[in-house]
């Protein structure tokens, strides 16, 4: 008998838990796989900074296209308090005073892919609860 309501109550706690346990094994997933999408695309290129797939990587250069992302941002940034920037390859200059290089700006995608892992598994049902809650205040 007492097996049995061990394994009820062992039942029970599972159920308490449940939500907590997928949206841990999403993001882990969700992780997984971007992380895996995305060593894919680090395995094309070399070290050195010659490709093995010339026209692939010279079109699709994810790592040239978030540097630029990133000087353009602070770029603007820095414009909309009142300094003047220009921006040289990967350096973004302030008129006036020093400039900053952006380099190795693709340590940052692992970053963004924990991000987008921790997104994509948020439960749904729960974001129109916390909006609601926040409109009755």
């Amino acid at each position: 008998m007492s097996l049995i309501l061990l394994i009820k109550e062992l039942g029970n706690k599972v159920q308490k838990f449940k939500p907590l346990l997928l949206f841990v094994v999403k993001a882990v997933s969700v992780y997984t796989i971007l992380n895996l999408c995305y060593i894919g695309y680090v395995g094309l290129a070399d070290p050195r900074g010659t490709y093995t797939l010339p026209e692939f990587m010279q079109s699709w250069n994810l790592v040239f296209w978030i540097t630029q992302a990133h000087i353009w941002v602070s770029s603007l940034v820095l414009n909309i308090m009142g300094y003047e920037t220009v921006n040289y390859d990967t350096t973004l200059l302030i008129k006036g005073a020093s400039g900053v290089r952006i380099a190795f700006a693709c340590l940052g995608i692992k970053l963004w892919i924990v991000l987008i892992a921790l997104i994509m598994s948020f439960p749904i049902s729960v974001a129109p609860l916390l909006l609601h809650s926040k409109s009755n205040c």
